[in-house]
């Protein structure tokens, strides 16, 4: 029919613009909370302090993970590194990207700077449990850090997510 115009085309030619806007103001806002978190943790921080309590050594939120929700290379550098120069026997205590958290000794240990780290971490609450913790180097950087999970009696490795911090000590 003539005047008769599709609602429904008119709608969806303007919804990208619209999910751009509506994604802009959530980034905004996101910030904005991350902004309002860091000055309180500072001024519980000045808080602690009186009191003679150590202050939290971070003030800033998400810092490592950049706006697609990626885990820096700054991040995964420190990780390959603290994790490279650990020995056998060395506590492992990581957070993958779900929140979830590993912790354990390491066991065997192969790392080549500038090429691969592999490193096994046995749990310590569970001795049939195990995790490697993989990455390579490709392209002049460290792909992020790729946990398995391996239970006595499983068939096979199980994925379960990439290293968002990591904690190791001798």
């Amino acid at each position: 029919m003539v005047g008769n115009s599709n609602t429904n085309e008119e709608e969806s030619i303007g919804a990208p613009s619209d999910t751009r806007d509506e994604l802009r103001t959530i980034g905004f806002r996101l910030r904005e909370i991350q902004r309002l978190l860091g000055m309180r943790v500072k001024q519980e921080n000045r808080r602690l302090e009186t009191e003679g309590i150590d202050p939290v050594s971070s003030t800033s939120f998400f810092k490592d993970i950049d706006r697609l929700g990626e885990i820096s290379q700054t991040t995964i550098n420190k990780a390959v590194d603290s994790l490279g120069n650990l020995g056998l026997g060395d506590s492992v205590r990581g957070t993958l990207n779900d929140g979830t958290t590993i912790e354990g000794t390491a066991s065997p240990i192969d790392y080549t700077p500038a090429e691969h780290l592999r490193v096994e971490v046995e749990s310590v609450d569970d001795s049939s449990l195990r995790y490697e913790l993989t990455s390579h180097y490709e392209s002049g950087k460290w792909e992020p850090i790729r946990v398995r999970r391996y239970r006595t009696g499983d068939d096979d490795w199980i994925p379960r997510g990439v290293i968002a911090e990591i904690h190791a000590s001798g």
